[in-house]
Order: C-alpha cells, then sequence, then structure tokens
C-alpha cells in the first residue's frame, strides 16, 4: 500500500479506453496523465506539464486558444457540472494532424485537483460531417431534380395546349368540310 490513494488505481487508469489527467486547480500542474490521454492529444507529456502548456500546445492558433481558454474556464469556475463538457473541440496534435476531442472536467475541489477525461471523437466527427455533406448534396439534388421536372412539366402543358388546339383545328376544317360537302 502507498501513501498516495491515487497510486491505486494508476495500473487501472492506464488500461482505460479514454484518457485520463489530473492537475492541480491552484498552480495548473499536472499531477498524472495516462497513456490514452498522450495519444489522443497527441502531445508527449512534458509538453502537457501544466495547463498553460496545454493549451498552447493543443490549441496553436492563439485566437481560438484565448476565446477556448476564457470558455473553459469561466465554465469551470460556474461550478456546474453541465459546463464542464466539451464537445468535438478540434484540436491539433504534435505532428500538426487535426483531430476532435470531447473532454470532460470533474473538479475535486476539497483535494485541490481537478480530473480531466477525454475521449477521440475524430472518427464520429468526420462521418457526421460526411454525413452532413451527403444531405447537403441530396438535397441540392433533390431541388435539382425538381427545378428539372417543373420545366418538363411546363414543356409538356405547352406541348399539349398545342395538340389540343391542333386537335380543335383539325375538327373544325373537319366540320367545314363536311358542311361543305353537304352543300353541294
Amino acid at each position: 500500500m502507498t501513501d498516495n490513494p491515487y497510486e491505486n488505481i494508476k495500473p487501472i487508469l492506464e488500461k482505460m479506453p479514454i484518457g485520463f489527467a489530473l492537475n492541480t486547480i491552484d498552480d495548473g500542474i499536472t499531477q498524472y496523465v495516462n497513456r490514452k490521454f498522450h495519444e489522443i492529444y497527441g502531445w508527449p507529456e512534458e509538453d502537457l506539464a501544466t495547463v498553460d502548456l496545454f493549451f498552447e500546445n493543443v490549441f496553436p492558433d492563439p485566437v481560438y486558444r484565448e476565446k477556448f481558454k476564457a470558455e473553459v474556464f469561466a465554465d469551470m469556475e460556474s461550478g456546474e457540472p453541465d459546463r464542464m463538457i466539451w464537445e468535438d473541440m478540434p484540436i491539433t496534435t504534435q505532428s500538426g494532424e487535426q483531430r476532435f476531442a470531447t473532454a470532460y472536467n470533474i473538479p475535486l475541489i476539497d483535494q485541490n485537483l481537478m480530473m480531466s477525461t477525454v475521449q477521440d471523437t475524430t472518427l464520429r466527427k468526420m462521418a457526421e460531417d460526411e454525413l452532413k455533406r451527403h444531405k447537403e448534396r441530396l438535397e441540392d439534388l433533390v431541388e435539382e431534380r425538381t427545378r428539372e421536372l417543373a420545366e418538363r412539366n411546363k414543356e409538356l402543358e405547352r406541348m399539349q395546349k398545342l395538340f389540343v388546339g391542333r386537335e380543335l383545328r383539325i375538327k373544325e376544317l373537319r366540320d367545314r368540310v363536311k358542311t361543305l360537302e353537304e352543300k353541294k
């Protein structure tokens, strides 16, 4: 048995399919990060050693980083658990690869700790985006086909009027011929 109560659960956390990190709240120093956390974010341990380093590395665009960081801190300060979930965050790995992740934070205020969990949602997000693009394309095709059919219907109506008019004219001419023949 160890003095640190978290040491007992580390072997379990290392085998979990989601990422875990434990940071001290007052100074933002990383106390523990499991393998999956590094795998998902795509950064080595030393590059995620503090909350500030985490934000700097994972969110390289300074404008987006400051905006998102302000949102995260405001959400955490609210103390509302529903606000401590950030879905499909666009993240950047050390190699520059763009991914998406969903993070859940759990504050352990009495222990001055913040538990962060993360799941890689890249494949799901990409599939959703692809489905959205297909849906939009399908809607465009349906709209285009509807326009084409409306144009064809107009042309058919015009042709029908011509044929009906022609048929009426032929009937009219037959009636005149018949009348002329009867007068003979």
